[in-house]
């Protein structure tokens, strides 16, 4: 069940899926993607509650950039929770690949503080997860994300017209697979207006639960709203209410 007390963390993972596109328009116009900087701020409503949350693209120097993500409890829950959750995921691209670094998860809005580190090695097939102090060394595809990143590579997949039936992704909750479903294009309202948007859904099948993204063409491909879901249920909604194309680099 859902409550107020892990209302950040569900809302933290719900942006690891932030950003992708139309694989029938991509097979149209395919050419290679480019890793612009971006800003987006979400409102988000879990039940009675609110939140709000950030997303951010950073180029760090060539090839080599930084993605974060902040989510903050506003409204009542905000007042007798004061916290966040904070995720920061580093990659770097080399002939078009994408190649995860690095994963840093800060969470003290989840009832306990929580903490968690992630070190990729994708080209030796392995990472260390260090959780609560303790490293666990694990095998790994070379083409693994996280959470935070998958966005990332759905949006280059999408551009390019290669989409993928799945992603493997890691972090503290081990290795797992999200297929990919692309729906048909539909009308969205949000804070920012209205949105002709194409809906994707990225669903782990082991647990039922997963993300249904809706991207606009006319806003560069950003996700103007994005629903968590358990089964057939919505969990949280976020709604686009700001976009920033000339973010940090």
């Amino acid at each position: 069940m859902l409550t107020r007390k892990n209302i950040a963390g569900r809302l933290a993972s719900t942006l690891a899926v932030l950003l992708t596109a139309s694989a029938a328009h991509a097979q149209d116009t395919a050419e290679a993607f480019a890793f612009e900087p971006f800003s987006a701020n979400y409102k988000v409503k879990v039940g009675i509650a609110n939140a709000r949350s950030s997303l951010e693209l950073i180029e760090l120097e060539p090839n080599r950039y930084e993605l974060v993500s902040l989510t903050e409890a506003t409204g009542l829950v905000g007042i007798f929770k004061r916290g966040r959750v904070y995720e920061r995921t580093i990659f770097r691209v080399a002939d078009g690949e994408i190649l995860t670094e690095y994963l840093a998860r800060e969470d003290t809005l989840s009832g306990q503080k929580r903490d968690v580190e992630v070190f990729y090695r994708p080209e030796l097939g392995e990472a260390d997860i260090v959780f609560y102090g303790e490293t666990e060394t694990v095998e790994i595809p070379r083409d693994t994300y996280n959470p935070l990143l998958m966005q990332v590579a759905l949006m280059q997949d999408l551009a390019e017209g290669t989409a993928p039936d799945f992603y493997n992704v890691l972090d503290h909750v081990g290795l797992r697979q999200y297929t990919v479903t692309i729906g048909d294009e539909d009308q969205v309202k949000t804070p920012l207006g209205g949105f002709d948007a194409i809906p994707v859904d990225l669903i782990n099948e082991v647990e039922d639960a997963g993300t249904r993204v809706f991207v606009a063409p006319q806003a560069e491909w950003v996700a103007v709203k994005v629903e968590a879901r358990k089964g057939d249920d919505v969990k949280a909604t976020l709604r686009v209410n700001r976009i920033d194309d000339n973010a940090r680099s």
